[in-house]
């Protein structure tokens, strides 16, 4: 697979990245990030309800795939649309968005996150697999790289630091100020985990 294939941007390129995901909300979210910068992006989940699609994702003409480990493992129709001469020809990369969960819930709560990697076997060659994750330690990147079967994976590390994250406390107010005032200008204006203790 060329590089420039790969990178020639939306219009030129019928490259295809297949991303598992865990969570259909980050599924929905990501699609309303890369659809406007004309990237064809679909997904497969409980709330899609689109039709054509699904069709799409089948027929390869989405460019960016977003689907669960079981809709893609244990959904005949999905597995199979990996051996699709489409897929064969155009399929660039594998990716693993949230890849700690092949460790943190492979074991026992969503067990097929750790039998991904037997769909090394349908992809071509030269198909990319990538595995992202904010929260991996040694142990668990070493887990992904087994479950995955990477050979010789390279691992890059970004600072933890995320200006956009912040502790804030406030003085106590009474529940009243807390309902009208605060709380609403929290909710319009920040994305936030509001905790009442």
């Amino acid at each position: 697979m060329s590089f420039k294939k790969y990178y020639a941007g939306p219009a030129a390129s019928p490259s295809i990245v297949v991303c598992i995901s865990p969570l259909t909300s980050i599924m929905v979210d990501q699609r309303a990030k890369f659809s406007p910068r004309g990237l064809k992006t679909d997904f497969v989940g409980e709330v899609q309800t689109d039709d054509e699609a699904q069709q799409r994702i089948l027929n390869g003409e989405s460019q960016l795939v977003f689907i669960s480990p079981e809709n893609l493992i244990e959904n005949t129709k999905y597995r199979r649309m990996l051996l699709r001469q489409v897929y064969k020809e155009n399929l660039v990369a594998l990716v693993v968005d949230e890849a700690h969960c092949i460790q943190t819930w492979g074991d026992d709560f969503r067990i097929l996150f750790a039998e991904i990697g037997n769909l090394r076997s349908v992809l071509p060659q030269h198909v990319s697999v990538m595995a992202l994750t904010a929260t991996a330690t040694r142990t668990t990147f070493d887990t992904i790289a087994e479950k995955l079967a990477l050979q010789n994976p390279k691992m890059i590390v970004l600072s933890p630091e995320r200006l956009n994250i912040f502790y804030r406390v406030d003085p106590p107010v009474t529940v009243s100020e807390l309902a009208t005032k605060k709380l609403l200008y929290f909710a319009a204006n920040t994305k936030i985990a509001l905790i009442c203790i």
